[in-house]
């Protein structure tokens, strides 16, 4: 199984290091926008968000927005800070259409997850949407990942109970 999931990440890894800079701000801006008028984003009154690096989606405009009207916090930070928080955003390298999620292997932020469960707090993941594995095939996760409530990408929105396609 560990084979298995380091090859479908090293993949995904390759594929989204293709994308082109145009691609990379097209993409970002979109699922920036989706998420933006998602009821959760709207209603949190705190954000723990993830700096962007390399190819994630971008998270340098959404930070700048968060900021006019949101506490915001960054992963990095002490997690007793994070108390209260509404909402996490989250990168991640692969997903399934259930709301999988598999990280750069480090388990960083299922170790902070796993800390903050009690507080249940929504969690947002955001990705290209060639991150999402495809028909139905399902991460097999170890029992420390962390599952997200919703993933938005330049396509769609996933939910564990399904997904909304838009343009």
């Amino acid at each position: 199984m560990y084979v298995l999931k380091k090859l479908i990440r090293a993949v995904t890894f390759y594929k989204r290091n293709k994308i082109t800079s145009e691609q990379l701000k097209d993409n970002s801006s979109v699922i920036q926008d989706m998420l933006i008028t998602q009821n959760h984003w709207k209603t949190a009154k705190s954000v723990n968000i993830y700096e962007s690096i390399f190819k994630e989606v971008s998270t340098h405009e959404l930070i700048h927005i968060a900021n006019q009207n949101k506490e915001v916090y960054y992963p990095e930070e002490d997690i007793e800070e994070n108390h209260n928080v509404d909402l996490i955003i989250i990168p991640g390298v692969v997903f399934d259409e259930k709301c999988g999620r598999c990280g750069r292997g480090s388990g960083y932020y299922d170790k902070y997850l796993d800390r903050i469960k009690a507080l249940n707090v929504t969690t947002i993941a955001l990705a290209h949407d060639l991150q999402i594995l495809p028909h139905n095939y399902e991460l097999t996760n170890d029992r420390w990942d962390v599952s997200m409530d919703v993933i938005i990408t330049e396509k769609r929105i996933i939910t564990p109970k399904g997904m909304v396609w838009y343009d």
